[in-house]
C-alpha cells in the first residue's frame, strides 16, 4: 500500500517535470518558423546590397560629369567614399588662382598689409622658405649674412577668366631678404622674383632702367640682363618661360637707416643663383 505522502510527492514531480519541459512544436509550426527566418535574413541582405549599389551608381554618375570616362563603380563603401573626396577636390580652384584686393590689374605688390593678402602670403610658406634656401645654398653658404627667415611677400597677378571672382592669376612671387656684414648694424637687401607672365610687368624689372643684355652660358637659361644703376640687379629668361630676377641693394630701405658697407657679390655670383632651376611657382 502506498502512502499518502508519497503519492503527494511523487505527483509533484510530475508536474515540475511538465512545467521546465518545452511544449511540443508542431510540424507546420517548425516549418513556418524556419520560412520567417530567411525571408527576414533575404531581406537584410537585400537592403544591404541595394546600399552599396547606391553609392556605387553615384560615384559613376560624379565620374561622367563634364564627358570624361567614367569610373567603374565601386562596389566598397570606402572605395566610393574615397571617389567623393577625390572628385570634390578636382573641382577646387587653380592654386594659382589667389585672393586679390585688386584682381583684375597687373602690377607688383609692396610689403602686405591686408588681412585679404596676409590670409594668401601665408599659404605659400614653403615657397618663402624654398626661396630663401636657394639663396643662401648660392650667395651665403657660410650663414654668416641672409636673414634667417623669409617673411616679406612681394607678388604679381592679373585677371583671368578661369579665376573665380576676388581672385587673381599669380603671375610673379618673391621676397625680400635682410643682408647684414659681422661687425656692421647697418642692414642691406636681396630680393628675389620669379615671373612667368609678362617681364616688362614684374616688380624688379620696373625698378630699374638701365637693364643690358649679358652673356651667359647656364643649363637651361635662354638669356639675361643686368642692370647697375642704384645697386646691382639680374634677370635669368629661362628655357621654359619662367624669368628669375635678383636684386641687391646696401640699404634695406623699408626696414633700415644705415646700409651696409658693401655686399662682394657680382653679377655672375647673382647670374648662377638665379638659373637655379628649383625656383618656381608652385
Amino acid at each position: 500500500m502506498i502512502k499518502p505522502e508519497s503519492q503527494l510527492t511523487e505527483r509533484m514531480q510530475q508536474l515540475a517535470e511538465q512545467i521546465a519541459a518545452p511544449p511540443p512544436i508542431a510540424d507546420g509550426d517548425l516549418v513556418r518558423g524556419r520560412a520567417r527566418v530567411r525571408r527576414r535574413r533575404t531581406a537584410a541582405a537585400g537592403v544591404g546590397a541595394a546600399s552599396v549599389l547606391a553609392v556605387g551608381a553615384l560615384v559613376t554618375t560624379l565620374a561622367s560629369v563634364g564627358g570624361s570616362p567614367a569610373a567603374p563603380v565601386a562596389h566598397d563603401p570606402d572605395l566610393a567614399a574615397s571617389a567623393l573626396t577625390s572628385s570634390a577636390a578636382s573641382g577646387a580652384p587653380d592654386p594659382r588662382c589667389v585672393v586679390d584686393d585688386f584682381a583684375g590689374a597687373s602690377r607688383s605688390s609692396g610689403v602686405v598689409t591686408s588681412p585679404r593678402r596676409q590670409a594668401f602670403a601665408l599659404s605659400r610658406p614653403q615657397l618663402l622658405n624654398r626661396y630663401r634656401m636657394i639663396l643662401a645654398r648660392h650667395l651665403d653658404s657660410a650663414g654668416t649674412h641672409l636673414e634667417r627667415r623669409a617673411s616679406n611677400e612681394q607678388t604679381g597677378t592679373r585677371s583671368d577668366p578661369a579665376c573665380p571672382d576676388g581672385t587673381a592669376w599669380l603671375t610673379s612671387y618673391g621676397t625680400k631678404l635682410g643682408w647684414r656684414m659681422p661687425g656692421e648694424s647697418g642692414l642691406g637687401m636681396v630680393q628675389v622674383e620669379v615671373s612667368d607672365g609678362d617681364w616688362s610687368d614684374a616688380g624688379i624689372r620696373l625698378a630699374h632702367d638701365a637693364w643690358r643684355a649679358h652673356p651667359v652660358s647656364l643649363p637651361g637659361v635662354r638669356s639675361a640682363e643686368v642692370a647697375t644703376d642704384g645697386g646691382l640687379a639680374v634677370v635669368v629668361h629661362r628655357t621654359d618661360g619662367v624669368s628669375v630676377a635678383i636684386d641687391t641693394d646696401a640699404l634695406f630701405g623699408n626696414n633700415a637707416t644705415t646700409p651696409v658697407s658693401g655686399m662682394e657679390l657680382s653679377a655672375d655670383d647673382l647670374l648662377a643663383a638665379a638659373a637655379d632651376p628649383e625656383f618656381s611657382l608652385s
